[in-house]
């Protein structure tokens, strides 16, 4: 099972569906929820509005999102998970991982994982 989690855009935005499609193309059960509420509307106009809606998250209402998550996917066969991270996913990712033993690997995606290699780093 794979789970992918969202941006801060929600799952509309980029290519989320697109990569859970070709994952489920390849045999994979992939998983899509929306952590945020309510989801981006593409507007720019909403931008102020969805920064706000972010910082408002609150930790004990993504656990409950995620509990109910967990238990479908538990019902449905799944021990452990994949997750494919996109930015404030990856956050989210990593922040329930350090809550729950329930993954077997993250992937994070994020513009600010840079790697020095490229950089003109030595490590």
């Amino acid at each position: 099972m794979l789970l992918v989690l969202e941006d801060i855009f929600g799952v509309d935005s980029g290519r989320h569906k697109a990569v859970a499609d070709t994952y489920s193309v390849m045999g994979y059960n992939v998983y899509l929820p929306e952590f945020l509420e309510p989801p981006y509307s593409g507007s720019v106009e909403d931008i102020p509005k969805l920064l706000e809606l972010v910082k408002k998250q609150q930790l004990p209402d993504i656990n409950a999102k995620y509990q109910k998550l967990s238990s479908h996917l538990k019902g449905r066969g799944g021990g452990k998970w994949l997750v494919a991270g996109y930015c404030w996913g990856a956050w989210l990712a990593f922040r329930l991982a350090t809550l729950y033993d329930d993954f077997l690997a993250i992937a994070a995606v994020h513009p600010s994982f840079q790697c020095e290699f490229f950089y003109g780093g030595t490590d």
